[in-house]
């Protein structure tokens, strides 16, 4: 089980990285957005299958609620760097 579970959190840490740097690279936040609009709802559900469904429900409910006014790329860099956090934690409570 803990095989799989670290193997799903590096591979959504790995999409957030994709999602933030593609964005970065094109200037493009409105598509990043949505794309990590969709990362997290996939997120959710695979967490909740493959780990456990109250993580899945707790990355769910994770919201920014503070924006950097004028500056797109850094709110992204911030919400995804959130969710990272909220990811990365369950696999060092193991």
């Amino acid at each position: 089980m803990k095989e799989v579970a670290f193997k799903l959190i590096k591979e959504l840490h790995d999409e957030l990285i994709a999602i933030v740097n593609a964005a970065q690279s094109t200037g493009d936040t409105d598509s990043g957005f949505e794309r990590l609009k969709r990362w997290k709802a996939r997120a959710v559900m695979k967490i909740a299958d493959e780990i456990n469904p109250i993580e899945g429900t707790n990355l769910g409910k994770k919201q920014k609620w503070s924006f950097r006014m004028g500056d797109p790329a850094g709110n992204l860099v911030d919400e995804a760097q959130m969710y990272d956090n909220c990811v990365v934690r369950r696999s060092r409570q193991g």
